[in-house]
């Protein structure tokens, strides 16, 4: 989970320009994501967290891959 935390918490240190080119991230999402990992304790649902790496993180990596890609042309 922690890893979970330090990738939402980078995300604020992204420009808002990038963000802005790339709507299909939910940024805000992840912000939220984190504020919950960090202030939940131990109400954190497990279950939950678990899908969000099975269903959501895939997608994620693919496409901020796809983003660091685009960076270094």
């Amino acid at each position: 989970m922690r890893n979970l935390e330090v990738l939402a918490e980078s995300t604020k240190r992204l420009s808002d320009d990038l963000k802005s080119a790339h709507p299909e991230i939910e940024w805000a999402n992840l912000a939220g994501l984190r504020n919950l990992l960090v202030h939940a304790d131990f109400d954190v649902d497990l279950e939950v967290v678990w899908g969000i790496v099975k269903s959501d993180l895939p997608a994620l990596k693919r496409t901020g891959m796809a983003i660091l890609g685009a960076d270094r042309i």
